[in-house]
């Protein structure tokens, strides 16, 4: 039956089952009182046995089967599954008195109400509301049947889909990894060779000759660094990048690198300047990651800059716990449509200037994941025809301050993760250091491992959503590595110290560090990496 509940019908059918030749007459009576007045074409069926009515059922989308509860040798009851077998009507039990039992044990059989035949008869607008109501239920049941199926079947076809999905990026990946890992040696080569070209070892070059050859070594370079992209993409998806963060002052983050940048620069050619007030703080970072950031940020204004731009990079406090790294360009600044998709993979920004940079789009999301890594979080603003400021955070190196980044972190998370502290206990004279080495080993990328404050134990802090299963993971994965190296008997004992939730995390992790009001710096040894 496929028809909305609410409706209208025109005509309907019923089929009424009764042994006694009295109650169907006045039960059709009741029918056609009940109906009388109203615009709707009525149909009666009389039977006096289920079988016969089973046999003769007339085909009608509007269809009620009115079913006397006593024959004899059997009960209505006894013929619901029957007439659910041929028929989608709903069916109501009649009986000659009232009886709770029967009336439950018909529910359960399937029926769709259950009425007294004194009732109806003495009340046919009653008999009226119970017909509608049931052809009401029934047909909502049949449509809620029908969404139900059609749900089961769009979730099969979804999950086909997603599977093949899954395969065929999978694929793509493992493609993309290949590819870029053949890639690195030939371009190595290229680029070292141009390079003994171009410093004249293999003889005289002319000042031609080194334009073009500096050409082939940026394009290299360029090339290198989509591959460095490409495979770093791939270990970010896997949780497969090692993370080792470490106290480190921002211009030891900067100088090596800024040769780098130079150069870069130099083939637009565009002026790049830096500004590191004395006096900033030493940050909390994976500097490899840090490094990895700052290149992409200071390309990514190269290549939307014009010659004799200036690029400038400016390190500056941002409230008392963060150090901000910014990138400063003066190229033509982006509509804000573009920027709020800008740090997703394999997007690119649209400057009205019209002027496109080649590439994937992968340097800005690399940016926001390396950032992400090192507690930190990505911003920009743009001017149209101005220029962008593109920046993101350290956490300075100090436990305060890399424990609030940490619970900024956990707050990016669904709200049913959890902020979750393990605490680690060697059976050996082991070492802080070493233990929160090798706890760190077995630690996701986005975990946290610190020294306790009595220096003889290390804390793990994860994002999770199952805290013991968590603590589980983490123990048997240290287990299984210190019995791989030798070490069986060895066994670290790691204790889940509390969850919470990360708006209430700050303050129970605060007093686990036994720290608060810390802003000076301190020599956070702390470290994770995989």
């Amino acid at each position: 039956m496929n028809l909305r509940s609410s409706e209208p019908f025109r005509s309907l059918s019923v089929v009424i089952i009764d042994d006694d030749e009295d109650h169907l007459v006045v039960v059709h009576d009741a029918l056609e009182r009940a109906f009388a007045g109203e615009q709707i074409k009525l149909t009666v069926s009389s039977f006096t046995h289920p079988a016969v009515g089973l046999a003769e059922l007339p085909d009608h989308d509007r269809q009620v089967i009115l079913l006397d509860y006593q024959f004899p040798g059997s009960t209505g009851l006894d013929w619901i599954p029957d007439f659910m077998r041929v028929s989608s009507a709903p069916i109501i039990i009649l009986t000659s008195s009232g009886d709770e039992h029967i009336a439950a044990e018909a529910f359960r059989e399937g029926a769709s109400d259950y009425v007294v035949k004194s009732d109806i008869i003495e009340s046919p607008s009653m008999l009226r509301r119970v017909v509608r109501e049931s052809l009401r239920k029934h047909t909502l049941e049949q449509t809620n049947r029908e969404l139900a199926r059609e749900l089961k079947r769009a979730n099969a076809e979804l999950s086909q889909k997603n599977e093949r999905l899954t395969e065929l990026t999978d694929t793509a990946h493992r493609f993309v990894e290949n590819v870029a890992h053949e890639f690195r040696t030939p371009l190595t080569v290229i680029r070292e060779f141009a390079s003994i070209i171009n410093d004249g070892i293999g003889g005289e070059v002319t000042p031609k000759q080194q334009e073009y050859l500096a050409h082939i070594v940026g394009s290299a370079g360029d090339l290198a660094e989509l591959v460095n992209d490409f495979l770093n993409c791939s270990r970010l998806r896997s949780n497969l990048i090692r993370v080792q963060r470490e106290r480190i002052a921002v211009e030891e983050l900067i100088s090596p690198i800024w040769p780098i940048l130079q150069a870069r620069a130099a083939s637009k050619p565009a002026r790049l300047t830096r500004t590191i007030p004395q006096g900033t703080p030493a940050v909390f970072a994976d500097p490899d990651k840090a490094q990895r950031a700052i290149i992409n940020l200071v390309i990514n204004a190269i290549k939307y800059s014009t010659p004799d731009d200036e690029i400038h990079l400016e390190i500056a406090q941002d409230g008392p716990h963060l150090i901000r790294i910014l990138v400063r360009d003066q190229g033509p600044g982006l509509p804000p449509e573009s920027v709020q998709h800008l740090f997703e993979r394999f997007r690119q920004g649209e400057p009205t200037s019209g002027h496109l940079a080649d590439g994937f789009g992968l340097g800005l999301s690399i940016v926001k994941e390396m950032a992400a890594i090192n507690l930190g979080q990505v911003d920009i603003e743009s001017t149209i025809g101005e220029g962008s400021t593109f920046s993101f955070t350290l956490p300075r190196a100090n436990t305060r301050s890399i424990i609030d980044a940490f619970i900024k972190r956990a707050k990016s998370h669904p709200e049913s993760r959890q902020v979750t502290v393990l605490s680690a206990h060697a059976c050996d004279a082991h070492p802080i250091d070493e233990l929160t080495r090798e706890l760190s080993e077995v630690a996701m990328p986005f975990d946290l491992t610190l020294p306790a404050p009595d220096r003889h134990h290390a804390m793990l802090l994860g994002i999770t959503n199952d805290a013991a299963q968590y603590r589980a993971r983490v123990e048997q994965a240290i287990n299984e590595k210190r019995a791989a190296h030798g070490n069986p008997d060895d066994q670290i004992s790691i204790e889940l110290q509390g969850h919470w939730s990360p708006d209430h995390a700050l303050e129970a992790l605060q007093d686990l560090l036994e720290v608060h009001n810390e802003t000076e710096e301190t020599d956070a040894t702390v470290s994770t990496h995989r």
